[in-house]
């Protein structure tokens, strides 16, 4: 009988691949080829916008910093009291003198003050304050700026706030960026004028980092235009009557025109793009585009190959193991974490779930026996706890009756702890009744200890309405007396005490007895051990430390502060809860 012939997925993969890259590189290929031109065209306007929007937003901080400026001096109440003066006499040198200082605080504080030339506060009255700059001045500075072509055309043209360029009005000076201002008083009077000078580098410094790409100049509303010396030559070529978007030739290369107006001054950034490098540069990358395409091709058949070699096998491996897991065999198969692959990873957790459910079986199986065997060693252990209180209540009234007053306290105290361990030691309860539970526990063991210790309870009667966890002071009162007080000679003093701390309570137990190190102190909080036979809870202090960190959350817990031979005292911090009217 003839076998049947197929294809195995391995190569399809590799033909059906082969063949969508093939498709996929052709059609690429004649998109690019005509689309390049506009998609490199847009991708160049992109960054032409970008570098264009930087510029312009340095270029609107600077001059709206000089708008600020001159805003700050035309509001400030000395230049208006200034103004207000009538020239030439004590009063109004006195106010001009404030009003210099006032302007020049202004300007030192402006961080464009290196650019500005001259800063300047004047009326036609003859009031005449200049702020300190490079130009000392003159005595016909206020004649010549009054009778200045810039400021009669200002006035003639509305006053506006427009920037214009125009010559410098300070000596031996190239051309300005020149702006005035009125000044109204408090009456909304006008009192005079501010002018500004601020010299052309603003522009030309913000322009040149950035003409390496494209070349950039600003044009005024009066078309005046300010560029650096390296794109001069090609904007004095350009037509005053360009517009966005127009084409130009200069020495052979054709530029287009790309404008972007200013926020301040009527001002206008403008770009030349270099169209001919553009076009240049679309069959470079057209050729680059084919040839990487080639190459992907190659290298995608090479991969297929041999991903498809490195795949299957594991993956075969990888299901074989699967099945064996359903049918309860865990053992480990070692040639599944041969590949040093993501498969290899897959094979090595497989390997792990089944060692894992192996042990977990083995585990559930102790515990199980475990269980079974505590159950029963309770069973046999379990004392009628009314049946305990019925015969400590006798014991109790006989003592009553032959009047022995210390063995009725003491097996009322003993009566009291038994029923509050018996009803489970995480409840919650106020910090009276612990102070009580508390009370009765110090009863028995100063009997047992006969006077061996004084126990002092000094929390606020305020504080004890707030709740703690049953039983948290009794194994560290505990604690104090086996380890502390008892092994020591001398009269032992144990004290609690209480007070608040943010949204914490904390109460301290404090001991003059044998004290512990630093070491021994950690190694005490950290120990999961329980307390010795001899403890009425079993409960130590490595437990409880534990238990309030999970009971209260972060910040709460036990601090030991301790000095060998002197003192120990333990802290408890927990959260402050009060009780809810209704709630048990």
């Amino acid at each position: 009988m003839r076998r049947k012939r197929y294809w195995g997925i391995r190569t399809k993969i590799i033909l059906y691949t082969v063949l969508c890259v093939v498709a996929v590189g052709l059609a690429s290929s004649l998109y690019l080829y005509q689309y390049m031109q506009r998609i490199i065209s847009d991708k160049i306007t992109q960054i032409d916008d970008l570098n264009a929007g930087t510029i312009a937003a340095r270029l609107n901080d600077c001059l709206s910093q000089a708008h600020t400026l001159q805003t700050y001096c035309g509001n400030s109440g000395r230049v208006i009291d200034a103004l207000n003066q009538i020239p030439g006499t004590p009063r109004a040198t006195a106010a001009a003198l404030k009003a210099q200082n006032a302007i020049n605080v202004y300007l030192r504080t402006s961080s464009i003050d290196s650019y500005i030339n001259r800063l300047v506060v004047f009326n036609e009255d003859g009031i005449y304050v200049s702020a300190v700059t490079a130009y000392e001045g003159g005595l016909r500075d206020l004649s010549n700026l009054l009778c200045s072509e810039q400021f009669q055309a200002w006035k003639q043209g509305g006053q506006s706030g427009s920037w214009r360029l125009s010559p410098s009005l300070t000596p031996h000076r190239a051309d300005c960026l020149a702006l005035f201002s009125p000044v109204y008083g408090y009456a909304s009077n006008q009192l005079g004028y501010i002018y500004i000078e601020l010299s052309c580098n603003i522009v030309t410094d913000v322009l040149a980092p950035y003409n390496d790409l494209n070349l950039f100049f600003v044009q005024t509303a009066a078309a005046d235009r300010l560029t650096t010396a390296r794109a001069a030559p090609l904007v004095d070529a350009l037509s005053p009557q360009a517009a966005q978007g127009d084409e130009f030739e200069y020495a052979g290369v054709t530029y287009s025109l790309q404008n972007h107006p200013l926020h301040t001054g009527g001002l206008v950034l403008s770009s030349c793009v270099n169209q001919t490098q553009l076009q240049a540069a679309n069959h470079d990358i057209l050729f680059s585009a084919v040839t990487v395409i080639l190459m992907i091709v190659l290298i995608a058949i090479f991969v297929l190959i041999l991903l498809t070699h490195y795949i299957t096998t594991p993956i075969r491996r990888i299901t074989e193991k699967i099945n064996r897991i359903t049918m309860n065999d865990y053992s480990f198969d070692p040639e599944l974490e041969k590949p040093r692959s993501e498969m290899g990873e897959i094979g090595a957790r497989l390997n792990e779930l089944g060692l894992g459910f192996q042990q977990l079986l083995s585990e559930t199986i102790a515990l199980h026996d475990e269980r079974a065997k505590i159950e029963m060693d309770l069973l046999q252990s379990q004392v009628n706890p009314h049946f305990l209180y019925n015969t400590l209540n006798s014991v109790q009234w006989m003592a009553v009756v032959q009047k022995n007053i210390g063995i009725e306290k003491m097996v009322k105290s003993l009566v009291n702890l038994l029923r509050n361990i018996s009803k489970g030691v995480s409840d919650k309860i106020t910090l009276t009744e612990e102070l009580a539970l508390l009370d009765d526990y110090v009863s028995i063991q100063s009997i047992r200890y006969m006077g061996a210790f004084e126990y002092h309870c000094q929390v606020p009667e305020a504080l004890q309405r707030y709740q703690i966890i049953k039983f948290t002071l009794q194994p560290l009162v505990e604690n104090a007396i086996f380890h502390g007080v008892a092994p020591k000679a001398s009269l032992g003093v144990i004290t609690v005490d209480a007070f608040e701390e943010a949204d914490f309570l904390v109460l301290t137990i404090t001991d003059n007895g044998m004290g512990m190190t630093a070491e021994q102190a950690a190694a005490v909080l950290q120990s999961r051990d329980g307390a010795n036979k001899s403890s009425m809870t079993g409960i130590g202090l490595g437990n409880v430390n534990r238990r309030l960190k999970l009971a209260y959350g972060k910040g709460a817990g036990l601090t030991i502060d301790s000095t060998p031979g002197e003192y120990t005292r333990v802290s408890v911090r927990i959260g402050k809860e009060i009780n809810a009217p209704g709630e048990g």
